[in-house]
């Protein structure tokens, strides 16, 4: 079941250039994806293409959208199979090479593949070694966020 945040929200939305660097970003994991300390493990910091080419990190904005909304918006498993991470903007635009774009998604009719979401934003950049001066580094840092930042929803046990 995905949940629409857009729900009475007519849009389309503008595309915002700036996000507070105090703001958050909210990222679903799977439970397959946690370590047995409980810690993401570093493949979820990847890029993924969109249908427009486009290749980023997808995540939901603080402004927009609290972590319970980025984990009902599953659509591959249950989001109760899901977790949710935290990132600060701040933080995040402090790792090397990495950008954070506004992407908000509308489409009229709602495409059930890809729901209309006004918090959806794009973290560009590299994010591993297969990716242009990508790097262990890079994902050592997005770890470190996660670690001070935390669980913004705890994930189910495996």
């Amino acid at each position: 079941m995905a949940l629409n945040m857009a729900v009475g929200v007519t849009g389309p939305w503008d595309k915002e250039d700036h996000l507070p660097a105090e703001h958050f970003l909210y990222m679903r994991v799977l439970k397959d994806d946690i370590d047995d300390e409980g810690w993401p493990e570093p493949r979820i910091f990847r890029n993924h293409t969109d249908e427009h080419g486009v290749a980023a990190m997808s995540t939901d904005w603080s402004k927009y959208c609290n972590p319970e909304g980025t984990q009902l918006r599953a659509r591959r498993r249950s989001p109760s199979d899901y977790g949710v991470i935290s990132l600060g903007v701040g933080e995040v635009l402090t790792i090397p090479h990495q950008a954070v774009s506004h992407a908000p998604i509308f489409n009229r009719p709602e495409n059930p593949q890809d729901p209309n979401n006004r918090a959806h934003t794009n973290v560009l950049g590299p994010k591993s070694k297969k990716d242009p001066y990508g790097s262990v580094e890079i994902r050592a840092r997005y770890i470190a966020i996660v670690r001070v930042i935390g669980w913004a929803v705890k994930p189910p046990s495996k």
